[in-house]
């Protein structure tokens, strides 16, 4: 899976603004995968 920097950069910006940890990100950017595996 290949993101767009300039996306990537942005949407790291506003989870940080959100108050999310690194490990809130981590576990947020795992979720689509743990959804494709339970189907």
């Amino acid at each position: 899976m290949r993101w767009c920097p300039k996306y990537v950069d942005e949407l790291f910006t506003k989870l940080d603004s959100a108050g999310l940890s690194q490990k809130d990100i981590n576990t947020f950017m795992t979720l689509p995968e743990m959804k494709h595996a339970r189907k």
